[in-house]
């Protein structure tokens, strides 16, 4: 798949959408988004409805109401607004991206990119796509961490960005703030004080400063860490984890891969190990 800004699901690459539901639970943390022109779908999207309004609403400002219809309208009238309720029913369902079940056929990833932790002939390889801003994946942080030490030698993580800034207008400077970091070879050090201290930069108008302060912390060269966030080179390097995860039909942050096979997994150290274990006994 080519780098086509159209198909990315950041600020500004997409059509406008609408309010998000953010969907959280203990499980995962599902965030989806839909694309609509206006709230005023009765104007722009659904021209019946100004038929309905234009020949049966009574001529007054106050809120027409159906008893204020003769009885030879009133059955069209109905008829008309039930039209228009299936018209909206039918355009809001068509346009809510495709939930993958659990039990269909995983999605498979090819291997390669990403930055990884630990053993490089690990039997076991877990893949997360995930978004530092997002607030279910500052939960999983320390659940993946528990998880690589309880398994130093068995499991080696791979992680790539998927920053939501549609929804989370900081998940791409903090991308960039760990890629930074990663050319001054603190990359892991800073993926983990980005997680820790998610709620300190995540709602900020300007996160740089809280950024450059947290590498300070392990030793990073201001001038050299500011110049790298804005290099073109990383900024491509995070488009291109999101050009992978839009391949894998990556829908939600954490997504999780374990040997290129997509799982789903609860919020807790044990669910982990449990898959873990299952794989290691294959």
């Amino acid at each position: 798949m080519s780098l086509s800004l159209g198909l990315l699901p950041i600020a500004g690459f997409m059509q406008p959408m609408r309010p998000t539901a953010y969907l959280a639970g203990v499980a995962n943390c599902y965030e989806e988004y839909y694309l609509d022109e206006t709230a005023e779908f009765s104007y722009r999207v659904h021209p019946i409805a100004r038929v309905f309004l234009k020949f049966f609403a009574p001529r007054r400002k106050r809120c027409a109401t159906m008893r204020g219809m003769s009885k030879a309208v009133k059955p069209l009238s109905i008829i008309l607004l039930a039209v228009v309720v299936a018209v909206v029913a039918a355009v809001y369902l068509s346009r809510r991206p495709e939930e993958v079940p659990e039990t269909s056929a995983a999605p498979v990833l090819g291997k390669g990119g990403g930055h990884f932790r630990g053993p490089e002939k690990a039997p076991i390889t877990l893949v997360e796509f995930g978004d530092y801003s997002c607030p279910s994946c500052g939960a999983y942080h320390p659940v993946v961490k528990e998880l690589l030490n309880r398994y130093p030698k068995q499991v080696r993580l791979e992680f790539h960005h998927y920053p939501l800034i549609s929804i989370h207008p900081n998940a791409m400077a903090a991308a960039l703030a760990v890629e930074a970091a990663g050319e001054q070879g603190r990359y892991w050090e800073m993926h983990d004080l980005i997680f820790e201290h998610q709620e300190e930069w995540s709602a900020s108008p300007n996160p740089e400063p809280q950024f450059l302060a947290l590498a300070s912390r392990i030793g990073i060269n201001s001038n050299d860490f500011m110049q790298a966030m804005r290099s073109p080179q990383l900024r491509d390097r995070v488009l291109q984890d999101v050009v992978r995860a839009r391949d894998a039909k990556v829908d939600a942050v954490p997504t999780f891969f374990i040997d290129g096979e997509r799982i789903h997994v609860t919020l807790s150290v044990g669910a982990f190990v449990e898959i873990i274990e299952a794989r290691l006994r294959k």
